[in-house]
């Protein structure tokens, strides 16, 4: 008998042998869609940097060593095997082997429910299909972190479910038996552990609330007490042997009650809009795709004519009420956090599954048999459409944007590392700098891994080790645009902030201004798209002072390292106003853009050298390159040069007429 469909006796013929080929594909394609994502994982960095402090410590750490402003506080790295294991990868084997791994178990997720949706419909063809819709749901949310550990531990959870519930006469005691090491890999991998509890909690409770009246429960109850015992020997085992203890289920997320962290973008609503990340379009698709087909079959199942075969089915497809009930808990827990979409999708697939069969189950064979090639043929188009999405994205994500730099790894592609400030890394590293160093949030991972001597104010660790007055500070530095200047300077005063990495955009225009307008942030290396400042009189500042003096410094070949060096022999105890307007001088000759915080400092210190001639013929020459019709500038920047040096020729007339210059 077929196993698609337990009326149909009939052998397949060939059409339907090809056509069968087009949802497996469908199933291949919406793998790729769904593990090709790519986006800024910080997560992955900080699971690098903490694989690598565990592996590295000659006893588990449990406290905080990565942030100046928590340091020493205590850390419930509930994540600590999933970093362990992506650091092994990346140590021992490759960066490359992290992404491999992740897709690998990405692609588990998808190929658990498809198992879980065979196990309780009996139909590989409606498994293929919604294990698909999963794939192509999930993109977006199974990146390079722990989180995608926690999403295949609820995979394999729900699938061992569905195979317990799919069973007939012969019981099945393998899902109960692999029920222990998912639990007890789960509860050191991914936080979410403490759900996973929770749904073997309800099924338990669900089976002997609803035993009493003795309906069809496909489980038996030594299955029931069979999984109670491997719950118990479970958190014996991870409260005895993990590293955290009892604490390890008793430290939950903060996120719940907070208003404040809830304005992060993963945990806002899908229905709230401004959050662009995670991307939520396809969750609200699929969810009316899904209840479209639900009514569309219940229409066929009213209007189509039946069949008067009376033959028990294959397998006996059903849905419970806990079925119900981790659909609704799935699809709350979506509206209530975006980030939680995948969870309803797993939940969902195989429900949603066994409805159309249990709807369709009456129809006439010929109804069924072009039903069935129906789906079949538009399979096929949409495995033309996803594969050409999925090559044009992997294209435009991993190809397109390294054409320049071929040297980038797979990971480095994936994590979108082009975005960061490399340089500076390199920058902190081969100078030795231990420093306390602001970063935007998102950046401060790469830093914990490749900048280790550098501790951040704040990383995407965010709730687990930060509290809600530290995130507001965040807030105030880097996201509010109306945060007065005399507040940000307390804020990095009072954390004992003495360094700062920030990259030119919109969100940091307001601490960018002020650190430019402050006389005691010096720039150290200078990007058009980011700046590290020291501040002055720090020790940071006056280590790299002496390596520069000793010619061991390290700056990148360009011209902001060279004006960089400038404001280094400027700011330095004592200082050399002849090595800054070297440096400055040079900076300019490689690129005169840079005047416009360069000219007045060069100007200022030629002429606290005694050299106002000099001075005045240096601006004049400048202002002469700048009107010169070809001077690669924007009109916007050229005015804004001669602005500058109108200035420096202020301060030249005002020191020689022996009055203090004004501000």
């Amino acid at each position: 008998m077929d196993g698609d469909s337990p009326i149909i006796t009939a052998k397949p013929s060939r059409l339907s042998k090809i056509l069968y080929v087009g949802p497996v594909l469908l199933f291949v394609a919406a793998v790729a869609y769904g593990v090709l994502e790519v986006h800024p994982a910080n997560d992955t960095w900080i699971g690098l940097a903490a694989g690598r402090q565990i592996l590295n410590s000659d006893k588990f750490p449990l406290t905080d060593t990565f942030s100046y402003t928590v340091g020493g506080e205590v850390w419930y790295n509930q994540n600590w095997l999933t970093h362990v294991f992506q650091y092994w990868l990346y140590d021992q084997i490759s960066p490359d082997a992290v992404i491999y791994a992740t897709w690998t178990l990405a692609g588990g997720v998808f190929a658990l429910v498809l198992l879980a949706a065979y196990w309780r419909s009996g139909t590989w063809l409606g498994s293929l299909l919604a294990a698909s819709v999963v794939g192509l749901g999930c993109r977006d949310f199974l990146s390079a972190r722990p989180a995608t550990t926690g999403f295949f531990c609820l995979a394999g959870l729900w699938a061992l479910l569905c195979a317990l519930e799919g069973q007939r006469e012969k019981r099945r005691w393998w899902p109960v038996v692999l029920l222990l090491p998912l639990l007890l890999v789960w509860g050191n991998a991914h936080g979410s552990f403490v759900f996973g509890y929770g749904v073997l909690g309800l099924y338990v409770v669900y089976w002997a609330c609803l035993r009493r009246f003795r309906p069809r429960l496909m489980i038996s109850g030594r299955q029931v007490a069979a999984i109670v015992g491997v719950v118990v020997v479970a958190l014996i085992l991870t409260i005895a042997f993990g590293p955290f203890g009892i604490h390890n289920f008793t430290h939950g997320e903060k996120v719940a009650g907070s208003a404040v962290w809830r304005d992060v973008a993963e945990w806002q609503p899908p229905y709230v809009s401004g959050h662009a990340f995670p991307h939520v379009w396809r969750f609200w698709t699929i969810l009316v795709i899904s209840a479209g087909v639900l009514l569309i079959c219940g229409l066929l199942r009213l209007i189509a004519p039946r069949s008067s075969r009376t033959e028990p089915p294959t397998v006996s497809a059903h849905v419970t009420l806990f079925d119900v009930a981790m659909v609704i808990i799935g699809l709350v827990m979506t509206l209530w956090a975006r980030r939680f979409a995948p969870i309803f999708l797993i939940f969902a697939a195989p429900v949603v599954l066994i409805w159309v069969v249990l709807l369709l189950r009456p129809l006439k064979t010929s109804w069924q048999r072009n039903l069935r090639l129906g789906v079949m043929t538009c399979a096929w188009l949409f495995v033309i459409a996803v594969g050409a999405v999925t090559g044009s994205k992997a294209n435009a994500d991993l190809v397109e944007p390294y054409a320049d730099h071929p040297d980038f790894n797979l990971l480095e592609r994936v994590t979108c590392y082009d975005i960061t400030p490399n340089d500076a890394f390199i920058f902190i590293n081969r100078n030795e700098l231990h420093i306390n160093l602001l970063v935007e949030w998102s950046q401060a991972g790469v830093v914990m891994l490749h900048a280790p001597s550098a501790k951040v104010y704040m990383d995407g660790r965010a709730q687990q080790v930060y509290d809600e007055t530290h995130y507001l500070k965040y807030h105030a530095l880097f996201v509010a645009s109306d945060t007065p200047h005399r507040h940000i300077f307390r804020i990095l005063d009072e954390s004992g902030t003495d360094a700062v990495l920030l990259r030119r955009w919109e969100r940091g225009e307001n601490l960018w201004a002020a650190l430019e307008q402050s006389p005691y942030w010096v720039p150290v290396l200078l990007d058009p798209d980011y700046r590290l400042l020291l501040l002055k009189g720090s020790h940071g500042l006056e280590h790299l002072g002496e390596m520069l003096r000793h010619g061991k410094a390290w700056w990148p070949d360009s011209s902001g390292g060279l004006a960089a060096r400038g404001f280094v022999w400027q700011a330095i105890t004592p200082p050399d106003p002849e090595q800054a307007v070297a440096s400055w001088r040079l900076a300019l000759r490689k690129n005169l853009a840079l005047g416009s915080i360069c000219f007045r400092r060069l100007t200022g210190a030629m002429l606290e050298l005694g050299r106002d001639g000099k001075a005045r013929r240096l601006v004049e020459s400048y202002t002469q390159r700048l009107n010169q019709p070809f001077t690669n500038l924007s009109e916007e920047l050229r005015r804004e040069l001669l602005d500058e040096l109108s200035a420096c020729r202020r301060d030249i007339e005002t020191a020689a007429s022996g009055n203090p210059a004004p501000d």
